[in-house]
């Protein structure tokens, strides 16, 4: 089995400062995120996902997003 490599995740709010998360990929349908201050890890578990295209060989930023079927996500919060 691979080890399992964090990945860190900043959120930066205009006024309020930053949250730091260190992400982890469980498996296929499983990912944490553990708040490093606080010491809380949040699990999402679920099948599919999103997937945003770029528009043919447009060189600008703009994409688009494919119609895919809902994912059934369940949400956990582990203290």
């Amino acid at each position: 089995m691979w080890p399992i490599i964090p990945k860190t995740l900043t959120l930066d709010y205009d006024y309020l400062g930053n949250d730091y998360f260190e992400i982890y990929v469980i498996n296929d349908s499983t990912v944490e995120l553990y708040h490093m201050f606080s010491g809380t890890i949040y699990e999402f578990t679920g099948r599919e996902f999103q997937q945003y295209l770029k528009l043919g060989n447009e060189t600008g930023k703009k994409r688009v997003k494919t119609k895919n079927p809902v994912m059934n996500v369940v949400r956990q919060i582990k203290m």
